[in-house]
């Protein structure tokens, strides 16, 4: 693979998810930041601008910040080569190219793919996705379940919005789970496994950060943490589990729902 769309998704998270979450098709990818250019289109270099639909491009030359169009075309980029992924691994069905691979939004902003083949999605199976980007990286995953992926940089602003997602309780587990831990570090952890437990939970709808509950001591399997949080939503699954990691200067984190999508009365 070209070096600018090195997968750095830590192999540690990646076998916890599997280790926890089960065996399954499943497609996760951490990028840098994809540089765009000034002007009404983004201009990647090397590979990266094969990968566009001609509507993600369209989609993308209308941000007029570099910034956050860097952040949508490296989100675009990161779930179509998850797509891939789980393609590959699900029953070793044949790669398609990434342009023909479209990352579309529902009215509620939840990421879909939309499969654009000669002959259709056919059978193809339609993964679901999440994304998410963040200071320097983009990352993206894919599943068969509804799934959620965050990636929070740790830094002060955490500390001054924490009334709007961690409550006193939850602060001293973090210090008790987790004492040889910074304390940014804690809370970036924290937020993006409520984010991604948000995110997941949003096939159904969305909480907020305080309808969810962090009331266990946090684990450790394969090098990670699994975050056990309570959803106080009589909608919504009671209890779910996250599991996050630090990566670079930021906290990482990931949720697999295996409820039936028929939970709740919710298809």
């Amino acid at each position: 693979m070209d070096k600018e769309l090195e997968n750095l998704f830590p192999a540690s998270l990646q076998q916890a998810t599997f280790e926890h979450f089960g065996p399954q098709a499943l497609g996760m990818i951490l990028l840098k930041q994809q540089t765009t250019g000034k002007g009404p289109a983004p201009l990647l270099p090397g590979p990266a601008a094969k990968l566009l639909h001609p509507n993600e491009t369209a989609q993308a030359g209308a941000y007029t910040l570099a910034k956050r169009r860097s952040e949508f075309v490296t989100g675009r980029i990161c779930a179509k080569l998850a797509v891939g992924e789980f393609l590959a691994a699900k029953d070793s069905l044949p790669a398609l190219a990434p342009s023909t691979v479209e990352i579309v939004n529902a009215s509620t902003g939840r990421p879909f793919v939309n499969l654009i083949t000669s002959t259709g999605s056919g059978n193809r199976p339609q993964p679901e996705i999440s994304i998410t980007h963040g200071g320097a990286y983009g990352a993206a995953m894919a599943t068969d379940d509804p799934c959620g992926i965050d990636l929070q940089e740790q830094k002060d602003t955490l500390l001054r919005v924490m009334d709007k997602y961690c409550t006193a309780g939850e602060f001293r587990t973090l210090q008790t789970s987790l004492p040889d831990m910074g304390q940014l570090t804690r809370l970036s952890l924290l937020w993006a496994a409520k984010e991604a437990a948000k995110k997941a939970l949003s096939y159904w709808r969305m909480p907020g950060f305080l309808d969810l509950e962090l009331t266990l001591p946090v684990l450790k399997p394969a090098g990670c943490f699994a975050f056990s949080l309570v959803v106080r939503h009589h909608r919504l699954p009671g209890k779910i589990t996250v599991l996050a990691t630090p990566f670079d200067q930021y906290g990482l984190a990931v949720c697999i729902l295996k409820e039936a999508r028929s939970h709740a009365g919710i298809t």
